[in-house]
């Protein structure tokens, strides 16, 4: 009907299939040919933090361990479990957190309610990194 033209189908995606269509690209390891994911400081930090992700400082109290982590912060180890474990498993658990917000920001219905967001985003609709990590 109307000025549409029926021989090129339309195509919309939603954000949320926008995001999971980005994250299958980089579990590929192939970016975009033209558009870097994230500029070359942004990704020698993100390798940098890995790095500080595995070093923390254990500390005996008799009976207990504790633990000061880089990310996590002062933790008390469980009696019995291995430290790295336990540290491990804290970093998912924060990893699936942060995943669950960041889905949540870019979902469809609160990108229609959220106006800030909306004007951190460029003209494709990308939202920046730093952007991103500076939310509270």
């Amino acid at each position: 009907k109307g000025d549409i033209d029926s021989s090129t189908p339309a195509v919309t995606m939603t954000s949320f299939q926008a995001a999971m269509e980005a994250k299958e690209v980089v579990a590929r390891g192939k970016p975009p040919s033209t558009t870097p994911l994230w500029p070359a400081p942004i990704a020698s930090d993100l390798a940098r933090a890995k790095q500080r992700e595995q070093s923390y400082q254990l500390q005996q109290h008799g009976d207990t361990q504790s633990l000061r982590h880089p990310v996590l912060g002062e933790l008390e180890v469980p009696k019995g479990q291995q430290p790295e474990d336990f540290v491990n498993r804290k970093l998912k658990t924060l990893r699936k957190a942060i995943r669950k917000q960041v889905e949540y920001y870019f979902s469809d219905l609160n990108w229609s309610k959220d106006e800030y967001l909306r004007s951190l985003a460029d003209s494709d609709g990308f939202v920046a990194i730093p952007n991103i990590m500076d939310f509270k």
